[in-house]
């Protein structure tokens, strides 16, 4: 399959929390951008929140490119192998499904989870007593 030719300017698609800085500045979404949306998304959900969280698109922009490698200063090696991966790319690459595919799993087995693990909601998951009552 072939990807079709990139767009001068994009419209702004996406949620300004999890969007990469291309959706920012209106440049053609490609598949690496999805993986931003994918880095950002779980860095949230060990840090709890993202630096640019509260802030309008320009100012979340602004942060982003001027945060990232702080933004996973304290994480796990694998997350900084990751992020080397995305600044590689650009809308005609292919990423290496593989690598951050291997590097997710490697956090995960660093953190003691596996993907067999329950999710929270589910019966057996960490927080399903609190979803019992919903």
């Amino acid at each position: 399959m072939k990807l079709r030719e990139p767009r001068k300017t994009a419209p702004f698609r996406g949620t300004i929390r999890y969007c990469s800085i291309n959706v920012h500045r209106h440049d053609e979404q490609g598949r690496h951008d999805d993986l931003w949306s994918l880095l950002y998304m779980t860095v949230e959900m060990i840090l709890g929140t993202l630096p640019w969280r509260s802030m309008d698109r320009t100012h979340a922009e602004n942060c982003k490119a001027n945060s990232e490698e702080k933004l996973i200063s304290n994480l796990p090696m694998e997350f900084h192998v990751f992020l080397k991966h995305l600044k590689k790319l650009n809308y005609n690459h292919k990423p290496d499904y593989n690598l951050l595919k291997s590097l997710l799993k490697q956090i995960l087995k660093k953190e003691n989870h596996s993907l067999a693990d329950p999710y929270d909601w589910e019966p057996d998951g960490k927080h399903a007593s609190k979803f019992n009552r919903l």
